[in-house]
């Protein structure tokens, strides 16, 4: 009797040796959420580096709110090398209403970059523009403007 008390308890103690194996080599074997993800050829990542040389233009004024009837626009963020960069911004729908369309940042070296827009009621979004060949390096702040009749038929004819 003692002889099978002894085998079962042998095979009861390799079998938990084994799941505590497997599940300890499943366990560190799966992948972290790093943010990254693959896709073909390319790699996706949710954290922005900024290219080596990169500068920042955040003043109180850009920062400030600025408006155009329901829709308000803060938090704006230049950052550029050279004549290329992006802008990040929060953009806010103060209306009781869904709000889609589009908006004019214009410059005061009256350049102009155009984004579109589509909020629920009450709700913020973080956006990011990236732009080229435009200098924004001495930009201090910025006017929302609706878009001119040509500029939307140029928009609804592409």
């Amino acid at each position: 009797m003692k002889k099978i008390n002894k085998k079962i308890v042998i095979a009861i103690v390799v079998v938990i040796v084994v799941i505590l194996l497997i599940v300890s080599l499943v366990l560190f074997n799966k992948k972290k959420n790093t943010g990254v993800r693959h896709y073909k050829d390319y790699i996706i990542s949710d954290k922005v580096v900024e290219v080596p040389g990169t500068y920042l233009r955040r003043t109180d004024t850009l920062s400030s709110k600025h408006c155009l009837e329901d829709i308000c626009v803060t938090d704006f963020i230049i950052h550029y090398k050279g004549n290329t960069g992006r802008i990040d911004y929060k953009i806010t729908n103060n209306s009781k209403k869904n709000k889609s369309g589009y908006l004019k940042f214009v410059f005061a070296n009256k350049k102009k970059i155009i984004v579109s827009y589509n909020l629920k009621r009450g709700k913020t979004l973080d956006k990011t523009i990236q732009y080229s060949n435009l200098d924004l390096s001495n930009i201090l702040d910025y006017e929302l403007k609706k878009l001119s009749k040509s500029e939307m038929s140029n928009i609804k004819n592409k």
